[in-house]
């Protein structure tokens, strides 16, 4: 009989160990996940943002870069010199710096003594602002790459989401909304695509609510309430933008009142607090390059936040 207890003892024992051990491997498992999905929102974050800014050329960089290959020949045999000018451009962004760089390391003249044409390469800055930008075309090739890879990835991310019991209604939405949007670029219609990507970033925040990270989604939600009033602009209905910018103040608020946040990164919170009044205070201007040079300040300051 004590025999037969001590073995029962011990089996219960062994389960609990078990049982511990099991739990605490499927919380390690769910962390790592919730981890992921995180990073892949960030990654839907950037993206959407991105195809958005391209819809009225707006770039963060400062500079592009504008390659010219050059190739001169003299094929004149009485003396004077017959010129012919060949060019290919190519576009790549870069930071001042490392455009000067490259200058100097492309821009060479290689010659032979057996041949008499000569051929180099300039290197040339392009200053990116919103005042001197191209905002009447939309480079329709690139958002159909972007809509396409998105495809590529949604399927890894649903599934994810799926494993962390997300509402499966928002998910169903954004695969709805990623087919609409696709249709809406390849017939190329500009106001029918930002209304698709703006329902997708809108989906966003709905992924992280039962998630501990309040900062990211308080970022979420604020940009959500910007690229809203960012889409209204081209119809300049500036009633309505002034009511996003005050509600995207108020999403704010949450990251300005975070002490944790706050004590590593303090000036960056302040600076993207007066960055996004200024973008507030900019709407009075009624003006919508104003609000676009404002908007591109703002969403960079709001971008590096973390």
């Amino acid at each position: 009989m004590k025999k037969f207890i001590k073995y029962f003892w011990v089996s219960i024992l062994l389960f609990l160990i078990l049982f511990i051990l099991t739990g605490c491997g499927n919380e390690d498992t769910h962390e790592k996940l919730q981890s992921k999905v995180i990073e892949e929102v960030r990654y839907l974050d950037d993206n959407i943002i991105t195809m958005l800014n391209l819809m009225n050329n707006i770039q963060y960089d400062n500079y592009n870069i504008s390659k010219k290959d050059i190739s001169n020949n003299t094929t004149n045999n009485n003396g004077s010199s017959d010129n012919t000018l060949s060019e290919q451009e190519s576009q790549d962004n870069a930071q001042p710096t490392e455009t000067q760089s490259q200058g100097n390391t492309l821009g060479g003249q290689n010659s032979s003594p057996e041949d008499s044409s000569q051929s180099q390469s300039i290197m040339t800055m392009e200053k990116n602002g919103i005042l001197t930008r191209s905002n009447d075309s939309v480079d329709w090739n690139t958002l159909k790459e972007m809509v396409e890879e998105l495809y590529n990835t949604w399927n890894t991310i649903a599934l994810d989401m799926h494993s962390l019991n997300i509402n499966n209604t928002n998910i169903l939405d954004f695969t709805n909304i990623l087919n609409d949007c696709t249709k809406n670029i390849q017939a190329e219609s500009k106001p029918d695509t930002m209304n698709s990507l703006i329902q997708m970033y809108s989906l966003l925040p709905k992924y992280l609510e039962n998630n501990n990270d309040e900062i990211l989604l308080s970022t979420l939600n604020t940009k959500t309430e910007v690229l809203n009033a960012y889409i209204l602009v081209e119809d300049e209905n500036w009633d309505e933008i002034a009511k996003r910018m005050q509600s995207a103040e108020s999403n704010f608020s949450p990251i300005i009142n975070n002490v944790d946040i706050n004590s590593r990164n303090q000036s960056g919170v302040s600076q993207t607090y007066i960055v996004l009044k200024e973008l507030q205070r900019s709407v009075d201007a009624k003006d919508k390059n104003v609000f676009y040079i404002n908007y591109k300040n703002f969403m960079q300051e709001i971008q590096s936040l973390k």
